[in-house]
Parts: structure tokens; C-alpha cells; sequence
């Protein structure tokens, strides 16, 4: 059978689960296991399928994600979020479109000591 015909029963195999209310993951990994393992072949599917999530998760990106979210964990309990856009809304909030600016500058607010620091230590 060629490669493409497998592509489209693969797409109907899984518009049919998702129809029966499999999780989008499992699905999606159900029907990609078998239709890689039918065009080269089932053993390459297990082999396949034991390193590749290993191989995307192991990458940089995916290292940054759990420091972001501790970051605003400790903004969170902080009440920090909470005092830097206050502070903003009190400083752009009566000019037009202030509401908007508040988002952006807040972080910018937050990160201002820690780029400055450094520069104020190593003055002559």
C-alpha cells in the first residue's frame, strides 16, 4: 500500500477516535505507532517510539519551562504580580491606552534592578 493511502486511513483512524473520545495524545500516538510501524516496520515503531519523547523533552527549551513556572510561583506568593502592575496602573492608568501598557512594563519594571546592579557595582 503506498505511503499516502496510509497517511489518509491514519487521519480517518484518528478523526474516528477522537469521534469516540480518546484523548487527543493517545490518538495521535496510537495512530502514528501503527502507521509508521506498517510503512517500515513494527519493531522500528517500538524503537521509534522508546526514544523520540526522550530525545524532544531532553532539549533546551524544555529545560527553561520548569524555571519560568517556579519564577511565577515565587511571584505569586510574593504578591509581587500583584504590586507591579499596581504600580504601573498608578503611573500609565489615566493616560489612554495605560491599561494596555501594563503588561508589557510590569516585567520590564521587575527585571530593571537585576540589569542595573551590576553596572552600579563595577563603578569606578
Amino acid at each position: 500500500m503506498a505511503p499516502e493511502l496510509v497517511g489518509l486511513i491514519g487521519i480517518l483512524a484518528m478523526l474516528v477516535l477522537l469521534a469516540l473520545k480518546v484523548p487527543v495524545g493517545i490518538a495521535m500516538i496510537a495512530v502514528s505507532g501503527v502507521g509508521y510501524g506498517y510503512i517500515i516496520r513494527p519493531a522500528a515503531a517500538f524503537a521509534r517510539l522508546g526514544s523520540d519523547p526522550f530525545t524532544s523533552v531532553t532539549s533546551y527549551a524544555f529545560s527553561v519551562i520548569p524555571l519560568f513556572i517556579l519564577m511565577g510561583l515565587f511571584l505569586t506568593n510574593a504578591k509581587l504580580g500583584t504590586d507591579l502592575f499596581g504600580f504601573v496602573n498608578a503611573l500609565l492608568g489615566r493616560y489612554r491606552g495605560g491599561m494596555a501598557m501594563g503588561p508589557p512594563s510590569a516585567p520590564a519594571r521587575f527585571s530593571l534592578p537585576f540589569a542595573v546592579l551590576p553596572s552600579l557595582l563595577h563603578r569606578p
